[in-house]
C-alpha cells in the first residue's frame, strides 16, 4: 500500500472512528472482490480494531442493497440466536455494522464508491485451508448453524444481489461467447487462445457438469432457500482456543438459491487442501478423509432437515460447482480479470486449472465419493 493510498484510506476510516485514535491500517488480501482493510485504534472500548471495506460497484450493481440486506440478517440472526445456541451450545458472533461518526448511517459514499465498517471479531482467525479432519468437521459444522440461524429468514425482505448466481449453463453460455469474440480478433486469437487450449477443451469434455441440476427431475424437491452464497473456506472464523467456527463472514451474495450450492461449495473448499493457488497443479486432490469428517459435521446439526433429493444430488453438486467456478476464474481471465481481483495477469487462469484439476480427482474417485454420501446419509 503506497502512502497516499493509505493517507486515503485513513481519512474514510475516520469518517467511522475518529482518526487521531487510528494507529494502523493493513490490507487483507484474502478477498477475490472487495477491498478490505483491518484499522487498529486506541480506543479505551473493548472494540479497539475494525474492519473497513469497499464494495467493488462493478461486480454489486446497487451497494446500497447489499448494506440493506445485512442490516436485515443481523436482525435476523440475533432475534434467533439464543434458541439456536440453547439447542448447540458454542460461541457464536455476528460482526455488526458500525455506523459512521458524519450522518449515522450503515456506509459512507466517497466518490462514488461506498465504503462500510464491521466489528472486528477478536481471538479468532480466518485459514485459507483446511489442514486436519477436525478443522473439516468444524467447518460443516458452523455451515450448518448457520443455516439454522437464517432459516426462519424471509426471503421476501431481501434483494437478489446477483442476477443468475450460480447459474453454471449461463457462465459457460458466457464463456463461448468470449471465447468467439476472441477468435474473431486474430491478436487475441494468437495470443491468447493458443495458450488456453487444453483448458477450453477440458471445459468442453465436461460441459455435461453445467446441467446436472438444471436437467433433474427431482428438482422441485431441493431445499431451495436463503443461501450464503460463498461459502469458502476463508470465509469462516474459527476460535483461537478450541479451533471451532464461530462466525461466517462476507455476507454480500446473501440471497435466494438452492442450500446444495452452499453446501457443496463449501466441500468443495473444505475438501482441497491444497488451496486455490498451489505451487503444483499435478498434486491437487479431492481429500475423502475430510470429505468423510466434513459431511458428518454438517449432518450432525442439519440432516434432518435435508430433502432425499438433497442428498442423493450433493455429490454432483460437488461436480458442478467445482467446474461453475472453474469456468468463471477462465472467463474473467479471457475477460482481463474484470471480476475477480488479481494479482498477476494470469492468475485467474492458474487458479481455473487447478478447479479443473480438483473435478478430474472427483471423477477418478466418483465410487468413493458416492459410499461416504450414502453410509453417512442412512
Amino acid at each position: 500500500m503506497t502512502k497516499e493510498n493509505l493517507q486515503n484510506i485513513r481519512k474514510i476510516a475516520s469518517t467511522f472512528f475518529t482518526n487521531n485514535h487510528i494507529l494502523d491500517i493493513k490490507a487483507i488480501n484474502s478477498g477475490n472482490i472487495n477491498n478490505t482493510f483491518l484499522v487498529s485504534t486506541d480506543s479505551i472500548s473493548i472494540n479497539k480494531k475494525f474492519i473497513l471495506q469497499s464494495i467493488n460497484s462493478d461486480v454489486f450493481k446497487n451497494p446500497k442493497d447489499i448494506i440493506d440486506n445485512y442490516s436485515k440478517l443481523e436482525d435476523n440472526i440475533l432475534t434467533n440466536l439464543d434458541q439456536v445456541l440453547l439447542r448447540y451450545p458454542r460461541k457464536w458472533f455476528f460482526p455488526k455494522l458500525i455506523k459512521n461518526i458524519v450522518d449515522k448511517t450503515n456506509y459512507k459514499l466517497i466518490d462514488d464508491v461506498y465504503w462500510r465498517s464491521f466489528e472486528y471479531i477478536d481471538f479468532t482467525k480466518t485459514i485459507e485451508t483446511i489442514t486436519s479432519d477436525s478443522q473439516a468437521y468444524y467447518l460443516l459444522e458452523g455451515l450448518a448453524i448457520f443455516h439454522l440461524l437464517t432459516i426462519k429468514a424471509n426471503p421476501d425482505n431481501y434483494i437478489t444481489t446477483i442476477s443468475n448466481f450460480h447459474n453454471t449453463p449461463k457462465y459457460l453460455s458466457q464463456l463461448y461467447s468470449v471465447v468467439t469474440s476472441l477468435r474473431q480478433n486474430e491478436i487475441h486469437n494468437h495470443k491468447i487462445l493458443k495458450e488456453i487450449d487444453l483448458v477450453l477443451k477440458f471445459v468442453s469434455l465436461n460441459k455435461n457438469e453445467a446441467f446436472s441440476l438444471i436437467n433433474s427431475s427431482s428438482r422441485k424437491s431441493l431445499s431451495f432457500r436463503l443461501i450464503h452464497g460463498d461459502p469458502k473456506v476463508s470465509n469462516f472464523l474459527f476460535d483461537f482456543s478450541t479451533n471451532k467456527v464461530v462466525s461466517l463472514i462476507d455476507l454480500d451474495t446473501f440471497q435466494m438459491g438452492y442450500l446444495l450450492f452452499d453446501l457443496a461449495d463449501c466441500l468443495r473448499s473444505c475438501c482441497n487442501p491444497l488451496g486455490e493457488e498451489p505451487e503444483d497443479i499435478s498434486i491437487v486432490h479431492f481429500d475423502l478423509n475430510y470429505y468423510q469428517s466434513a459431511l458428518n459435521g454438517y449432518f450432525s446439526i442439519y440432516k434432518d432437515k435435508l430433502t432425499k433429493a438433497d442428498i442423493f444430488y450433493l455429490p454432483y453438486s460437488i461436480r458442478t460447482i467445482t467446474y461453475e467456478l472453474g469456468i468463471r476464474f477462465l472467463t474473467d481471465y479471457l475477460c482481463g480479470n474484470t471480476y475477480f481481483n488479481s494479482n498477476y495477469p494470469t492468475q485467474n487462469l492458474y487458479k481455473a486449472k487447478v478447479q479443473f484439476a480438483l473435478l478430474k480427482s472427483i471423477h477418478a474417485q466418483w465410487n468413493k465419493v458416492i459410499k461416504i454420501t450414502n453410509s453417512l446419509s442412512m
